[in-house]
């Protein structure tokens, strides 16, 4: 729907999964849709459908050796990531986080962590390039501000605790940088099964130096140290790369485009040579994921992201 409920119009699928989670959100001109099935017993394995044109095509992929789909989440750059139970055999071990940079072809293995218990659960919220991934069995918060290169564990409190009692999060959002956690904790309350569920609401507000995106921290520099600033950042065709060097700096200066794993993409280094202090990456021949673009001498060295977005 797009009138507020109005009118539905159905959307074709696939019918052989039962879905678990989705998500969806506007990327450029067209709404991407990520939508994840019941584990394949037979090949242990998760199907993952995505739609970039508003369900009208959907691609299938799978990630092998996992178990269960905790939550579905999509970036604002179009990063999808996907939180799941991996499996050693056939039993639950770790809670992974998977991403995908070019609309669920590759996945990319972020985090693992280890579980607590043998029930529970995890949940994945996003915001520009803050990823929080939420573990309320052990009342833990991993979180990233460099799309999941780097992490950081926190410790949240529930207020009351409550002993002996399972803690499932059903979702998770950020405000005002806080992040909210909202669920249900079971508890049992009578033999020999049975077990009773109360909401809980958990605050955590998020520590400042890890709310500050990777684009901002480059925002940042250009304006304090600019040797390296490129526009449009996100792009779709082509991206202007600038340096602000003299020119005894720019003789031992190499330009080199990285892709998110650290493959090299483009030696930029030659086309600087010929330019002198800018030149121009044709991103229009590239996938849809995050670059790196690393600018090094002998006296600096400074990387920065760069986003392609079709």
């Amino acid at each position: 729907t797009n009138d507020g409920g109005n009118t539905w119009s159905k959307i074709p699928m696939d019918t052989n999964m039962t879905t678990h989670t989705f998500d969806f959100k506007k990327v450029g001109d067209n709404t991407l849709i990520a939508i994840t099935g019941e584990m394949d017993r037979i090949k242990l394995r998760t199907p993952v459908l995505i739609s970039d044109n508003y369900g009208k095509t959907w691609t299938r992929s799978y990630i092998s050796d996992t178990f269960y789909t905790q939550s579905v989440q999509i970036a604002d750059e179009g990063v999808i990531y996907i939180n799941s139970e991996k499996i050693d055999g056939r039993k639950s071990v770790t809670y992974t986080l998977y991403s995908s940079t070019d609309y669920g072809i590759a996945w990319t293995t972020l985090i693992e962590q280890k579980r607590v218990r043998e029930f529970g659960n995890s949940t994945i919220t996003s915001h520009k390039n803050v990823v929080i991934l939420t573990y309320p069995e052990s009342d833990t918060i991993v979180l990233s501000n460099d799309y999941g290169k780097t992490w950081k564990s926190y410790t949240y409190q529930i207020v009351p605790k409550e002993e002996n009692a399972q803690y499932y999060t059903m979702f998770t959002t950020i405000k005002n940088d806080t992040l909210y956690i909202c669920g249900n904790l079971g508890k049992v309350e009578y033999l020999p099964i049975g077990m009773s569920f109360y909401p809980f609401l958990a605050r955590f507000v998020l520590p400042a130096e890890m709310t500050t995106s990777v684009e901002q921290k480059t925002m940042d520099n250009n304006e304090n140290n600019t040797h390296l600033s490129v526009a449009p950042n996100p792009s779709d065709e082509t991206v202007s790369v600038h340096l602000q060097l003299c020119q005894e700096e720019l003789r031992t200066t190499t330009l080199i485009l990285y892709s998110e794993q650290g493959v090299l993409v483009k030696d930029l280094t030659s086309e600087l040579v010929m330019s002198g202090s800018h030149c121009t990456i044709e991103t229009d021949i590239l996938s849809s994921g995050i670059y790196f673009l690393t600018m090094r001498n002998n006296i600096l060295s400074q990387t920065v992201p760069v986003v392609v977005l079709h």
